[in-house]
């Protein structure tokens, strides 16, 4: 039947005239059209609080239907079905209570339920329901509707207010909370929360639709599970305009991030290890266009493709090396290489380099080479001033090599300005550095340290000094040895105060010692040949190739100690190749002769034979002068 609009009337008579239907049941059509006949169902049932289940019936239960027997509550009576609609289950009821189960009946009249009907469904504007409300039509109100009842809601058949079917808000809905309750399960709805909690899952899945989230004026959208946050669209989305961990670092994994304006980490978090610092990347990092990077940097695996790594400090008042690099080797069967640069030079110029190192030069308002290495692999060193060294310091012992090319003859070595001196000179020290002014100052103190130094003048003239054995924090004494005279031809060998000269005619010197052989023109004059016998058999002391020589003139010493004989004689030699002829002359003995000498061919070999006159050890000390074939 169609279900008219229940409103609220200020009197019961009112209320009877202008309604007519106001429920489906055939009990309520009763109450309007006055039947006074009582309809009574026997029935098995509890009450707890305002629910009443009904366990066996004879007859059936109806809406306003009277429960009756003891102990149950005056004018109590179903206002709504639970799990019931007439036999089995549970109903509820207008007074709360609590009635074992018992033998109870169920009475639905007209007249005698009319009244409190109206009392308890239907009263006028202002009042106050004092039990359950059951409307199966529309309610409404010209004014505010409370309903004062604290029950809780448990699930959708329980609580204040109990609605069957679904609920139409014109206005504003506010709520406590809304529980087990689809928001727009059907059409897309539209709410303001100030907060929204889930004790579980929370999904949203519009199909083909968007999920909005924009709060207007100054209000914000916070995320905050104490749990994982996954963002995880199926296509490529954007996030515009919002910080991600601005407050507390979070960790995400991105495909590509990608930014349409400038990008700046604000976090001044120092980095001391590849873990640390503002920017932490796990993986790699390719950069495209050029990285700069400020302060003291560590890189562990840097690789660039197609670009240049630069590093611009500028303007510095302690020291920051533009390039600190830091391993340890450890490993003995493996080669290790410090620095490496693989360069294919498929088309370069010929004046490519391998390496270049500049320095400011202020006089010229540009950057001026200092060391280079070029394709060859040639190293070009560019001196600023007129100074050049090369420390190679190893344990105690440290090896500069020095050059100087400067022209005020204030190199080092001694000597005053003026084109003799106007040089460069090039030469090594052993523990002794240059002192930056004028001297080689010595910085350690070792047996046997020493000097070395080559001057070559303007005028070709060489020079080469020597010193040895100056003290600790001591200028190097030089001395000059050699002196070479080039466009003269001139070589002058200086020992102290005596020298020797040597010219391409002539030698001028006080002494000419020679250790081993002298050899003036076609004549050789030997010196060292030496001898000892300790037999009387006849002995070879002494030989020279036949070929070489024709004749000889042999000078013989021979000492034997313990006879004391000392014996001198000289002998005379001629060969033919075959044949060969020697005479002894002017010996001269005491305590008697050594030895018995004479000579022979043997073998391309010219011989010298002594026969000794004992067993005694004999020495014999022969010098020899020798003419050629």
């Amino acid at each position: 039947m169609a279900k008219q609009r229940v409103e609220l009337y200020n009197s019961f008579e009112e209320w009877r005239l202008k309604t007519n239907l106001i429920a489906d049941s055939v009990s309520d059509v009763a109450l309007v059209t006055g039947e006074e006949t009582a309809r009574v169902s026997s029935i098995t049932a509890s009450i707890s609080g305002y629910v009443m289940t009904v366990t066996a019936i004879t007859g059936s239960i109806k809406i306003g239907s009277i429960i009756e027997g003891l102990p149950v509550e005056p004018n109590t009576h179903v206002v709504s079905f639970g799990t019931g609609t007439g036999g089995t289950g549970t109903y509820n009821v207008s007074v709360s209570q609590t009635v074992v189960s018992s033998a109870l009946t169920s009475t639905l009249t007209t007249a005698s339920r009319l009244q409190d009907l109206y009392d308890k469904k239907v009263k006028r504007s202002g009042d106050t329901f004092t039990g359950p409300l059951q409307v199966n039509s529309t309610l409404g109100s010209s004014g505010i509707v409370s309903i004062t009842n604290a029950t809780a809601s448990t699930s959708t058949s329980t609580g204040a207010l109990v609605v069957t079917g679904g609920v139409g808000v014109g206005g504003v809905l506010r709520a406590g909370s809304v529980q087990a309750t689809p928001i727009g399960s059907t059409t897309a709805s539209t709410g303001a929360f100030t907060t929204l909690t889930a004790s579980s899952t929370v999904t949203l899945s519009p199909a083909n639709s968007a999920v909005t989230l924009s709060p207007s004026g100054t209000g914000t959208v916070t995320i905050s599970p104490v749990g994982a946050l996954t963002i995880n669209p199926t296509t490529v989305s954007n996030i515009n305009n919002t910080n991600i961990g601005a407050t507390t670092r979070g960790t995400g994994a991105f495909t590509t991030l990608t930014a349409n304006g400038i990008t700046t980490i604000t976090n001044a978090t120092a980095s001391t290890s590849a873990v640390t610092g503002a920017l932490v990347v796990t993986g790699g990092v390719g950069i495209t266009n050029n990285l700069f990077v400020t302060g003291t940097s560590n890189f562990a695996g840097l690789t660039t493709h197609n670009g240049t790594i630069t590093s611009t400090i500028g303007t510095i008042s302690t020291s920051k090396p533009i390039l600190t690099a830091t391993q340890t080797w450890n490993n003995a069967g493996t080669q290790f290489i410090g620095i490496n640069a693989d360069i294919t030079a498929t088309a370069a110029s010929s004046t490519s380099l391998l390496m270049q190192l500049r320095k400011w030069d202020t006089g010229s308002v540009s950057f001026k080479e200092k060391l280079t290495i070029d394709v060859n692999g040639s190293i070009g060193q560019y001196l600023a001033g007129t100074y050049l060294s090369r420390t190679v310091l190893s344990g105690t012992r440290g090896i500069r090599e020095y050059q100087d090319l400067t022209d005020d003859g204030r190199q080092g070595l001694p000597g005053v300005g003026g084109i003799s001196t106007d040089s460069f000179e090039w030469g090594f020290t052993w523990n002794a550095k240059w002192d930056g002014v004028s001297s080689y100052v010595k910085d350690r103190s070792n047996a046997g340290d020493h000097a070395a130094m080559m001057r070559l003048s303007k005028t070709y003239k060489q020079q080469w000094w020597f010193s040895d054995g100056t003290a600790v924090s001591s200028p190097i004494a030089w001395v000059k040895k050699i002196d070479f005279d080039l466009p003269a031809n001139t070589y002058t060998f200086v020992d102290g105060a005596n020298s020797s000269i040597i010219t391409p005619t002539s030698i001028s010197t006080a002494t000419v010692h020679a250790t081993d052989q002298l050899i003036v023109g076609s004549i050789s004059y030997f010196d060292a040949i030496t001898a000892i016998t300790a037999t009387t058999s006849q002995t070879v002391i002494a030989s020279f190739t036949a070929a070489t020589f024709r004749s000889a003139t042999f000078e013989i010493q021979a000492t034997d100690s313990v006879g004391l004989k000392y014996h001198k004689t000289n002998l005379s030699f001629i060969h033919d190749g075959t044949n060969s002829s020697s005479v002894e002359f002017g010996a001269i003995a005491m305590g008697g002769t050594c030895a018995v000498y004479s000579t022979r061919l043997n073998a391309g070999l010219v011989e010298i034979l002594a026969t000794p006159t004992s067993t005694n050890s004999t020495n014999y000390k022969i010098h020899a002068r020798l003419m050629g074939v």
